[in-house]
């Protein structure tokens, strides 16, 4: 929640007279660190969904409540958004559409032979991680007509543009071709997270 990438969107809500709720997953910033470990929001969505049953308990309206996250808190706010019906519109910067495809990729660019992928994979189960146990494209359907923006820098060798429209091709199928929003924003230029600094006039419209 400190970090600049999100930061500036908040601050760009928050001009336009939005009240924002920023919070730490599990194991980040500021929150407990119980393990350390990175679940690719198929633990962490139950953070997200904690954050929004307090809200809800503050008083607020279910249709005044959205999402935003960023890669990693991109893929956590779709899964939760799939979870909870209630949750009005979700909005997704540079999210992967599944968590063993993202961490293959990356073993791949850290320089790393792709058959760690499968060792990632048993770790995790070691210790009660399932990877394909939430898929955030599988979520999409749950989402239905519900408000979804999915955004993504055209230059992100970290999570691959693919996964946005790996997204969008979901959010047809679950919506049909008249649905809303089934065209990705896509950034040129943009690197990993850095849509809002490469285009900050449009993403600020846009969101």
């Amino acid at each position: 929640r400190r970090d600049p990438v999100l930061r500036l969107p908040a601050g760009m809500l928050h001009r336009n007279g939005f009240a924002v709720l920023l919070v730490d997953l599990r194991d980040m910033g500021d929150s407990e660190v119980v393990d350390g470990r990175y679940s690719g929001g198929t633990q962490e969505y139950l953070d997200v969904l904690g954050a929004w049953d307090w809200l809800r308990a503050q008083g607020l309206p279910a249709e005044r409540i959205g999402l935003l996250g960023e890669s990693n808190g991109a893929a956590t706010v779709v899964i939760a958004a799939g979870e909870e019906s209630g949750i009005a519109a979700t909005w997704e910067d540079s999210g992967y559409s599944d968590t063993s495809t993202v961490i293959r990729e990356e073993v791949r660019y850290q320089g790393f032979p792709e058959v760690l992928t499968l060792g990632a994979t048993a770790w995790a189960l070691l210790y009660g991680i399932d990877l394909a146990e939430h898929r955030p494209i599988d979520a999409i359907a749950a989402i239905g007509t519900r408000r979804l923006a999915i955004n993504h820098g055209l230059s992100d060798d970290r999570v691959q543009p693919h996964h946005a429209l790996d997204f969008a091709r979901a959010r047809e199928e679950a919506v049909g071709k008249d649905g809303p929003d089934l065209e990705p924003w896509f950034v040129p230029g943009a690197e990993h997270v850095q849509l809002a600094f490469a285009a900050p006039g449009e993403y600020e419209r846009r969101v």
